[in-house]
């Protein structure tokens, strides 16, 4: 591809996501005014019994989980996934103590690992072909289905520190942390998002 249509479909690209975002703004601001709306009328209902409810209360409650989802897309534009793909890791990782970030984050270092040209490059590199996989067609696959793909061939592995070295050698010093959440993965399989899209 010569630099002209690399830099014309990379601009393409940034206003695509540009344009995305745009929408998942709008839409947020849609919801939060039909639930302020519908706030307010069961403030009122719930007045005509004698118990009062704040719609500040209401609408904070809302701006929370706008915020929420608003944070969960940029860490999964970071991460290279869909939102509903790094929901569903953190529903899984939330029972070994990973969550949304701390996914997003050790995907990042999975990616750097495995493009660097340094000893960690080399060493990632091994540590895929240690474990079977063809660093080749690895480097294909998403970060999400590279993640699921890992979790699955560890999960094969017997428990040590051959195992540890491994997910370290691929994820960083903070890779032997990411194991049990591996395992639970593996033995969920094809992971559930818990977000949807509009």
């Amino acid at each position: 591809m010569q630099a002209g249509a690399v830099n014309i479909k990379l601009m393409a690209d940034i206003a695509d996501v540009q344009r995305k975002f745009a929408e998942v703004e709008q839409m947020a601001q849609s919801m939060s005014k039909r639930i302020e709306l519908a706030a307010g009328i069961a403030t009122k209902a719930l007045g005509l019994l004698g118990i009062g409810m704040s719609v500040n209360w209401a609408k904070n409650m809302v701006m929370g989980s706008i915020e929420s989802a608003a944070a969960l897309n940029d860490l999964a534009i970071q991460a290279g996934v869909t939102v509903e793909s790094l929901s569903g890791l953190a529903a899984v990782g939330k029972y070994s103590g990973q969550n949304a970030e701390s996914i997003a984050a050790a995907m990042n270092r999975m990616t750097r690992s495995l493009t660097s040209v340094t000893e960690e490059g080399k060493g990632a590199g091994f540590a895929l072909q240690a474990m079977g996989l063809d660093v080749r067609e690895f480097q294909k696959l998403a970060p999400d289905e590279q993640f699921m793909l890992l979790a699955r061939t560890l999960g094969e592995y017997q428990d040590g520190a051959s195992k540890a070295a491994v997910s370290m050698a691929i994820f960083g010093k903070e890779g032997a942390k990411l194991l049990p959440m591996m395992k639970d993965l593996a033995l969920a399989g094809e992971i559930q998002a818990k977000t949807t899209t509009a």
